[in-house]
C-alpha cells in the first residue's frame, strides 16, 4: 500500500503491517541528496532506520523515490512484511501511481470491458508480464 501522509504527522502502522516512511533533504550547493528511512511495526517500535546520502542535484520526488526504493531494497533482505510505505510528498505519490500502476489499471480495464470476473489463459499472463515490465521501467525512469 502506498498512500500520502496527511498532514506531516505519523500514523500508526496497521495491525500486523511494518511501515515504511522516508523524508528526503537536498543540498544543492554541495549538489548531494540524503533520505531518512524508518521501518516501525503496529506498537510503534523502530526496527530499522538507515540514512544514506547520495551524489547528484535531483528534485524532491526524485530524492523520494529514491528513498522508497532503498527502503524496498532493505525490507526484501530483512523480511518485513506485510508493508505500508508513508511518505509526505504527494508529487512522487502521485507520479508513481500513474507510471508505475498501468498493471491494475489494465486489469480492471480488461475485466470491465469484457465483461467477466476471472480469466487464466497463457496469453493474458504473457500481456500481464508485459505489463509488469513496461511498469518496472517507467518506475526506473524516476532514478534518473
Amino acid at each position: 500500500m502506498l498512500r500520502a501522509a496527511a498532514g506531516r504527522c505519523w500514523s500508526d502502522p496497521l495491525i500486523g503491517c511494518f511501515k515504511l516512511n522516508v523524508v528526503a533533504a537536498l543540498n544543492l550547493d554541495e549538489g548531494r541528496y540524503g533520505v531518512r528511512i524508518i521501518f516501525m511495526d503496529d506498537q510503534e517500535v523502530v526496527v530499522e532506520a538507515v540514512a544514506p546520502s547520495f551524489n547528484g542535484v535531483v528534485s524532491v520526488d526524485v530524492a523520494e523515490v529514491k528513498a522508497v526504493l532503498e527502503g524496498l531494497l532493505l525490507v526484501e533482505d530483512v523480511g518485513l512484511f506485510p508493508l505500508i510505505v508513508e511518505s509526505d510528498a504527494i508529487g512522487m505519490i502521485i507520479s508513481i501511481r500513474r507510471a508505475c500502476n498501468s498493471v491494475d489499471h489494465s486489469v480492471a480495464r480488461y475485466f470491465v470491458n469484457n465483461n467477466c470476473s476471472v480469466v487464466w489463459f497463457a496469453d493474458f499472463l504473457a500481456w500481464l508480464s508485459l505489463l509488469a515490465n513496461s511498469d518496472l521501467h517507467n518506475c526506473s525512469r524516476f532514478l534518473g
